[in-house]
């Protein structure tokens, strides 16, 4: 197994919330007001997630700011251990 399979990533947790809600990444990107490529570099770990993402996650998926912003800070010094 690969150090960075043990690894919980912002992406794996939007999509997760996604399931939950029965949501499209056409349909998060719509409420989020992004574009669906955006939230396909996000799923996929292509790009940080920012504060301000952060905050529209927050607003689409109710799981508050800080868990986002939190969670991110986590993944990124993890992938720096590797």
């Amino acid at each position: 197994m690969k150090k960075n399979e043990n690894i919980t990533t912002p992406g794996a947790v939007v999509v997760k919330q996604m399931k939950l809600k029965k949501m499209t990444e056409t349909e998060l990107a719509a409420q989020m007001g992004v574009s669906k490529n955006q939230i396909q570099k996000l799923i996929a770990g292509e790009v940080r997630l920012t504060d301000a993402t952060a905050a529209k996650l927050e607003k689409v998926l109710d799981l508050p700011k800080e868990f986002w912003t939190n969670l991110e800070e986590v993944y990124r010094a993890k992938l720096e251990e590797e």
